[in-house]
């Protein structure tokens, strides 16, 4: 389920974020989980371009304005060869992430609260595309 066999190949700046997203999932905090699947996931997402001489900002006058994350997975994707599947976990997690972290902002929320299986599924997608952008 939560195995961490994995981990000893991420940089240890991710290995602590990931396993503060288990140390949440275990505790029962979903909502904690969840968004530090997110934060974690846009960190991973950053280190990614930033290794592949991507630039994070929106353009040279914007005094360094960043992308905003749907603009920095879709990039990534690009970096991964068009990688459907992979960008579909990466908008997922980004996606109930802002449902915990901005939920006025987001139309129709159900006011039903981040359950277990939601945390875990979150964890699950994070865990996959941290495999392939943390080669």
């Amino acid at each position: 389920m939560l195995a961490q066999s994995a981990e000893p190949a991420l940089a240890p700046a991710l290995r602590a974020r990931l396993r503060d997203c288990y140390g949440c999932f275990l505790f029962g905090n979903y909502l904690a989980c969840v968004a530090m699947c997110r934060a974690t996931l846009e960190y991973a997402v950053k280190r990614f371009l930033l290794a592949k001489g991507a630039s994070l900002t929106v353009n040279q006058r914007d005094e360094g304005r960043e992308l905003d994350l749907i603009s920095l997975i879709d990039m990534a994707a690009v970096h991964l060869g068009n990688d459907t599947q992979l960008s579909e976990l990466m908008h997922r997690v980004r996606k109930r992430g802002n449902l915990v972290l901005h939920p006025a902002a987001v139309k129709n929320v159900s006011e039903r609260p981040t359950d277990r299986k939601q945390a875990l599924e979150c964890i699950e997608a994070l865990r996959q595309v941290l495999r392939k952008v943390c080669r």
